[in-house]
């Protein structure tokens, strides 16, 4: 039978076989102690120990034949016997000290006092006594042994329990989608979860020590510093309570700040409070759709309140009698009512376009079209606005076969036309060309305008963006044109930009895949 005990990181092999075989193997931190009741066999034990344990002792073999043993005895080392019990240990011979006995019960030897060796065992009867007393103490020690390797084994299970434990928590918070920020009672950083990395750009390693301060403070805002004593992380660690802060700003390595909302709650150890640990969420998105939100209610309580109104005054004026339909001023009602229900209408079904688009409730319904004559319906639905603007169209596009939905090409087409009419002088041009390339193809809508800003070619083609406020008032629209355009190129897989001067004009171009 063989028992292999685990004493910490060392190991040590006890191979007790037919011939009674012992086998130290490796280094010896520390001596595994007895654990039955009444410790009757302890010195024995520890004597053994002391035989072929001892971490100086290194390798050792001993078996039951007088040639294994003699092994012992090589130019290396020697027996001695102790002078108070009579126990055989170990000796080297170059100058050492023997091993102190365990019946001395004194210190590690240098600051013991260590029984003096007496002359080396060679005679073969000694040798045999030693082989003999050992393997008593040994099947006498089988019994600790069992006991050892028993408590070692729920030691182990214990000490695997509890690593399984740290691994599912280290992988539960490592996991969490929200930032996970643990501080000490001084608002020292002592840990940060991979999410929290990631929002704060920058690295767990970086930020282990440094104080709250440097990576969560942005005085400019109003949240301000949050090492100060009002502050609500500070008010946890002071007095130990759960703060829920729903708008603050925190600050990157880069200066820059970015809105968050955040729990802070207390870390408490043996009913004190250590520390805290901050979960928090970057709410720039949010911001971002709440700020959309309150541009579409505020562009539509405006756009539907001016056609609704033009509606109801001249619908009013019709009902009452005063304005008959026959005359010219009642035809001039109606179309007055006409436009802006038209108006209405185009603004109703621009929101619910990009909605639906956004969402993926409106999908795209490809087919084989030829490029020409899509461009040829869409300038046929804008001529009367070019008419109407003194502006002459100009349009170049072969003929081609694209994939593409139809309908929504020429919505495409239409916009960007509209637009370039819409912000052109009176008596200029717009042109409409067209380029086959390799996989796709490229269209171009150029106008004469008065151009677009550097700083809004980045922003033109999102919600509600227009190059001026008043642009609504003055030439209509929703500011939901270019954005509609994006979507509509993006859901096939093309793409869509534009290149402006100032006071000199804008180039549109989008492209669409070849059929």
């Amino acid at each position: 039978m063989a028992s292999q005990l685990k004493v910490r990181q060392y190991l040590a092999y006890w191979l007790q076989l037919g011939k009674k075989v012992f086998v130290c193997n490796g280094e010896i931190a520390e001596r595994p102690q007895p654990t039955i009741e009444g410790d009757r066999y302890s010195s024995d034990f520890e004597s053994l120990w002391q035989a072929v344990g001892t971490p100086e002792f290194g390798d050792c073999y001993l078996e039951g034949t007088d040639e294994t043993i003699s092994d012992l005895l090589s130019p290396e080392w020697d027996i001695v016997e102790c002078s108070r019990c009579t126990m055989p240990i170990p000796l080297r011979s170059r100058g050492m000290p023997p091993h102190a006995c365990p019946c001395n019960d004194l210190p590690t030897w240098p600051n013991s006092q260590i029984p003096a060796p007496r002359s080396p065992v060679n005679d073969r009867r000694e040798l045999g006594s030693i082989r003999d007393r050992l393997h008593q103490m040994a099947d006498r020690a089988d019994l600790y042994a069992l006991s050892i390797l028993q408590d070692l084994n729920d030691y182990k299970q214990a000490e695997q329990a509890v690593e399984r434990l740290r691994l599912q928590n280290e992988l539960i918070l490592n996991s969490a989608g929200e930032g996970i920020c643990g501080l000490d009672a001084d608002l020292k950083i002592t840990y940060l979860n991979p999410a929290a990395a990631i929002v704060l750009q920058t690295h767990t390693s970086h930020a282990i020590g440094m104080p709250i301060a440097s990576l969560f403070a942005a005085p400019d805002h109003p949240s301000g510093d949050p090492c100060q004593p009002e502050a609500p992380i500070a008010t946890t660690i002071a007095e130990g309570s759960v703060q829920y802060v729903t708008n603050a700003w925190f600050l990157r390595p880069n200066g820059k700040p970015f809105p968050v909302e955040y729990v802070s709650a207390p870390i408490r150890q043996n009913g004190q409070i250590v520390g805290a640990v901050v979960t928090f969420k970057d709410i720039t998105e949010r911001q971002e759709i709440e700020r959309m939100k309150d541009e579409l209610l505020s562009m539509v309580s405006h756009e539907l309140r001016t056609p609704v109104a033009a509606i109801r005054g001249a619908l009013g004026l019709l009902a009452s009698g005063i304005v008959a339909t026959e005359a010219q001023k009642g035809r001039r009602m109606l179309e007055i009512a006409l436009n802006n229900t038209d108006r209405l209408l185009l603004l109703l079904n621009d929101i619910l376009d990009i909605e639906g688009m956004t969402s993926g409730k409106i999908v795209m319904h490809p087919d084989h079209c030829d490029a020409s004559e899509i461009a040829a319906q869409a300038v046929e639905s804008i001529q009367p606005l070019a008419e109407k603007g003194q502006i002459s169209l100009f349009v170049r596009v072969p003929k081609a076969p694209i994939y593409c939905d139809r309908d929504r090409a020429i919505q495409v087409l239409t916009n960007l036309l509209s637009n370039a009419i819409k912000f052109s002088p009176p008596e200029s041009s717009v042109w409409l060309d067209a380029e086959i390339g390799d996989r796709d193809i490229l269209f171009q809508v150029r106008d004469r305008g008065r151009g677009i800003p550097k700083e809004k070619l980045e922003t033109i083609f999102e919600r509600f963006q227009q190059v001026d406020s008043s642009d609504s008032r003055a030439y209509g629209g929703s500011g939901l044109g270019l954005a509609i355009c994006r979507q509509i190129v993006l859901q096939h897989g093309g793409r869509i930009w534009v290149e402006s001067e100032l006071s000199r004009g804008s180039q549109f171009f989008f492209t669409l895949p070849l059929g």
